[in-house]
């Protein structure tokens, strides 16, 4: 059996992985690296066509221009990484933390829960059998045969309105 086509950016982005010492991944890995691959080097190209531009040459990309908008955007992740996460951690610190009402795991009010019932089943009432003689739904071997009047209504508990009909089984 031949091996799945793939393009050519997928194969050299393997190789690379196999080069690194990387040999167990999930094929998801590859494409995930393609996709930030190509978001990264098209706001590279789109920076550097911006300096290209402000030094009086549209549409004229070199490769300096490429480096320039590579360094700037590696300072500034360098520079606002850090203090961003310091002022998001003092901003979040701010405030104590409360002591939980009861210990153990604190689950949302119960509607909010996945874990309670969310249907209803209603059987309708069975009429009394009639004891003085022998029932009409029984076979010659005494077995009781399925009744086709018995319907199971089944109602959703979180039903909105306009929402779907019960359903009706049986």
């Amino acid at each position: 059996m031949a091996a799945p086509q793939q393009p050519d950016a997928a194969a050299r982005l393997r190789t690379l992985l196999t080069s690194m010492g990387v040999h167990d991944y999930e094929p998801r890995v590859v494409h995930q690296l393609l996709e930030f691959q190509q978001t990264y080097l098209t706001e590279i190209f789109e920076d550097g066509a911006i300096y290209a531009e402000h030094a009086g040459r549209p549409g004229q990309l070199e490769c300096e221009d490429v480096q320039l908008a590579t360094r700037l955007r590696a300072a500034i992740f360098q520079t606002t990484a850090p203090k961003l996460l310091e002022s998001m951690a003092k901003d979040r610190n701010r405030s104590a933390i409360r002591q939980p009402p009861v210990p153990g795991i604190q689950l949302p009010e119960a509607h909010l829960c996945l874990v309670q019932e969310n249907w209803q089943l209603t059987l309708p009432p069975v009429e009394p059998a009639d004891t003085t003689s022998e029932p009409a739904d029984r076979r010659a071997g005494g077995a009781p045969v399925a009744s086709s009047q018995r319907r199971i209504t089944i109602n959703l508990a979180n039903q909105r309105p306009g929402g779907p009909e019960p359903m009706a089984l049986g």
